[in-house]
């Protein structure tokens, strides 16, 4: 053998000596085990951040070692790396807590085990990726009935663990079919809405029930129309509607006979403007709300009857025919989606906005006689996946987007025939905004709809973040006092707007929430397509000698001093906190 062979030898024999050093067997019969002390991650003051870290053994081993977290910021990507010493001593399973301090925010977790002083993970064990989150949220009991900020649930995703109840929400929202809980005449499945009840009712909420179908067998063979979405049901209303009156009757002898008040309401009839969800006519429509307030007043809490739950968008026939009917006699308040409409700040009529769709519900109204309450039963708008465990900017969306062939510039809000999605960040932004905005048009409860990007990867979002952070904010005002406030953009920038609103009384507690967005009026959509707004300077009217500006995950506080009755501060999409006092 030459000299050239054996040095060849050699160094295939410690190759493999060093990878099966590496790959023990050992190491291949561990595992990490990740269990977090609060559902999904996501955690608040009151059940502060707590993981159970595990590393599990088939077989009952020796070793020593440590447990290494890489825990990454999702808004900056900073790293914290923490490092915990664990040891099996002839022992399948060995756990240590890992419990670090967060500000508000989203985190990734890399966890992965290394040998002792080293940050290099083993080989054989496959390391972790694991979210969490972190909110000043309250549980439902901890808030007041006419608490403005509400989600929705669905107790087929809660069921399977996809959603669960979260903290920060007294009301919730719940679509349970007909058809679903009632499969056939006499015949009743509550399992899946069992589920939700007993979980709001737990911690301390308010449901409102809300639907969009009929059991077919409610309606004669030879006139149904199929909902292709939920199996056994039409859009037809029941050829009699005494049926759905001992369906309501049931559902709340079941969960409202204790008067615990956790079905807060009851929803007539969810878009029934769309013809897919709705067949009949407006006067059945109204019958339908007089059939609920009937139950409902027999009922011993009381629950309160919703109508029109009109969808996004301009539909005046349907509202006007709605009210025509007679439908507002039985109801106590009206509801309405807001979508899209989040993300559009002008008030001119051709667009669709916030404001456009409340005048909508509002002047029509009015107009018949009546000042109900009006809840925004729907919001939201979806945002993109994370790649990697990493947020996408809006600007790189938007490239890819309209880099793709059945990209339209002349129909920009959309790809193809869907709409665009947007980034987790203009997301948190807008439900913060488009929240406040509602308020100050006295639009008493804003429902996100959790299925447009609360959850991901296991665990929420900065949405749920935000949300909570805006939460926070109101339980230290009077957050039925909502008023515009002057902003102004400082240079030459027509094409830039602001927006600022007071919330809170003002001789107490009281914050500005303001922000900038991108002035365009010649596209009649939603602007939630166009170039992330980075930071602009704004000069903001304020009451008080100064401020204390806090940022919208409130991270930062600093104090300003007025000038002339103006502070300067920088804003962009994002909106600013400005107290003139706490």
């Amino acid at each position: 053998m030459t000299w050239k062979t054996f040095s060849h030898v050699t160094a295939i024999v410690l190759f493999c000596m060093i990878m099966l050093h590496r790959v023990s067997p050992v190491h291949a019969a561990m595992r990490i085990t990740v269990v977090p002390t609060a559902p999904m991650g996501m955690f608040t003051p009151g059940n502060p951040p707590r993981l159970n870290i595990g590393v599990a053994s088939d077989v009952p081993i020796q070793w020593k070692g440590q447990v290494l977290v890489q825990q990454f910021d999702l808004l900056d990507e900073a790293p914290q790396t923490t490092r915990i010493a664990i040891e099996l001593d002839q022992a399948t399973a060995q756990q240590v807590i890992y419990s670090p301090m967060l500000a508000n925010g989203v985190y990734r977790l890399e966890i992965s085990l290394t040998e002792t002083g080293q940050d290099q993970p083993i080989t054989g064990v496959n390391p972790v990726r694991y979210f969490i989150a972190y909110a000043p949220a309250r549980l439902a009991g901890e808030l007041p009935d006419d608490w403005p900020i509400a989600t929705h649930v669905s107790p087929a995703s809660f069921a399977s663990g996809k959603e669960i109840i979260q903290p920060g929400f007294k009301w919730y929202r719940v679509f349970t079919h007909w058809s679903q809980n009632n499969p056939d005449r006499g015949v009743y499945n509550w399992d899946n809405l069992d589920r939700v009840v007993q979980a709001v009712k737990q911690a301390g909420g308010k449901i409102l029930i809300t639907d969009d179908t009929t059991p077919a067998w409610a309606v004669g063979e030879d006139h149904r129309n199929p909902i292709s979405w939920v199996k056994g049901a039409v859009s037809n209303p029941p050829d009699d509607m005494n049926d759905l009156r001992v369906y309501l009757h049931e559902l709340l002898k079941r969960y409202d006979s204790d008067g615990s008040g956790v079905i807060g309401g009851l929803e007539a009839w969810n878009e029934a403007n769309t013809s897919a969800r709705w067949s009949g006519t407006y006067a059945q429509l109204a019958e339908v709300a007089k059939i609920m307030r009937e139950e409902a007043a027999q009922s011993p809490s009381h629950p309160l009857v919703v109508g029109i739950a009109v969808s996004a968008g301009q539909h005046m026939g349907y509202i006007n025919g709605v009210i025509d009917a007679g439908q507002l006699q039985y109801v106590d308040a009206i509801s309405g989606h807001w979508y899209e409409e989040m993300f559009t700040y002008s008030k001119v009529r051709r667009l669709t906005s916030i404001y456009t769709q409340w005048q909508n519900l509002h002047d029509p109204m009015t107009k018949a006689g009546y000042n109900l309450p009006i809840w925004d039963t729907e919001s939201g708008i979806r945002s993109v996946e994370r790649e990697n465990g990493r947020l996408i900017p809006q600007n790189q969306i938007n490239q890819r987007d309209e880099a793709r062939p059945d990209f339209n510039p002349q129909e920009p809000w959309k790809i193809g025939k869907k709409w665009r999605m947007i980034s987790e960040q203009r997301a948190a932004s807008a439900f913060v905004s488009g929240i406040v905005r509602l308020m100050s048009l006295n639009v008493a409860k804003i429902f996100t709809y959790q299925h447009y990007g609360f959850y991901r990867d296991g665990s929420t979002t900065l949405q749920w973040v935000t949300v909570n952070v805006l939460g926070e904010a109101l339980q230290k005002v009077d957050y039925h006092k909502v008023s515009p406030v002057n902003a102004i953009v400082t240079g030459e920038t027509s094409d830039i707007g602001t927006m600022a609103f007071r919330v809170g009384d003002a001789a107490g507690p009281r914050f500005i929430l303001a922000w900038a967005y991108q002035v365009d009026d010649t596209v009649g959509k939603s602007k939630y397509w166009q170039p992330w707004l980075g930071s602009q300077p704004l000069r903001v009217a304020v009451n008080t000698p100064s401020v204390t500006v806090a940022d919208l995950y409130g991270r930062h506080r600093r104090q300003l001093q007025a000038v002339d009755g103006y502070v300067t501060i920088m804003a962009g999409e994002e909106p600013v906190y400005l107290w003139e006092q706490e």
